[in-house]
This record gives structure tokens, sequence and C-alpha cells, in this order.
């Protein structure tokens, strides 16, 4: 299923990471939007994570979505647009109940830089954790504030 795919790829490819952001693409507000992502997903406020993802996230999850439901790309982009009760019994609960939200807030997070047109948070999981010091980068773009790149982040 393709809500499974969505996880399994993020959770297991973000082996730690994010945490949501707020409303200014400064370094503290790329590191924000991690943070603000995972609460909204945990609040169940699907509306307000969906918002805080980059449009090349968005569709590459409304792609996998609508080849996994054999519907039309522009009809599941209205249900996540809509927070239709089919994608929040769905793919937004699938997500809330994986372990990343916890693993993500988790996570060390430090503004990293620039890089490729996208602002950089390292993410690494402390040692008292059991970190072993290995980070992965988390790439947040400016598109009218700072949105979460999941799908650039994870590649899925």
């Amino acid at each position: 299923m393709i809500f499974r795919r969505i996880l399994t790829l993020s959770f297991l490819s973000l082996l730690f990471l994010l945490s949501p952001a707020s409303a200014d693409t400064s370094p503290q507000g790329a590191v924000d939007v991690i943070k603000n992502f995972y609460h909204a997903v945990d609040a169940q406020d699907y509306p307000k994570a969906w918002g805080l993802l980059t449009e090349a996230s968005k569709n590459r999850i409304v792609n996998m979505v609508a080849e996994e439901a054999a519907l039309p790309a522009n009809q599941i982009r209205e249900m996540f647009d809509n927070t239709t009760d089919d994608i929040r019994d769905g793919f937004w609960k699938s997500f809330r109940e994986g372990e990343q939200s916890k693993l993500v807030l988790s996570l060390d997070l430090k503004y990293a830089g620039e890089k490729d047109g996208f602002h950089v948070v390292s993410a690494t999981m402390p040692a008292e954790e059991g970190g072993n010091g290995q980070t992965l980068e988390i790439f947040i773009k400016d598109e009218n504030g700072p949105k979460f790149g999941i799908a650039e982040t994870f590649q899925f």
C-alpha cells in the first residue's frame, strides 16, 4: 500500500530526522518548520502539516498515492488539499502511527547552511538516545516561507 511505502521510506531513510518550522526562512525558521510539521501531524492538524511541505513533496506524495489507489493525481491532490476522510484515515493515520515523530523530535537539529537552493538542517541522534554521531541532511525550501522537503530529504 502506498501509505505504508511512504512511511517505510520516510521512517527507515530518516533513521533520525526532522522537526517542523515557522514562517520565516531564517536558520531558526528552517529548524522550526521540521518540528512544526511533526507537531501538526501528532496533533492531527493535517491541513497545517500539508501546508508545511514543499510543492515537490506534495506532488511526489500525490503521485505515489494516486498510483497505489489507481485514481487520477488531480483527484488525490484535491483530497489532500481538502483533507478528506479517506486521506485523514488512510495516509495521515498511517504516517502518524509510525515512530518517526518521536524519533525526529528527539534529534539534535542545527542549521547547516544552503545547498542547491535549499536551506539544510543537520539532524543528529543524541548519544543519550543511542546516537552514533551520524547526521542526516534535511532540506527546507523557501516557498512563501519555509517548507519541509520530505520527499527531497528521503528521496522517495
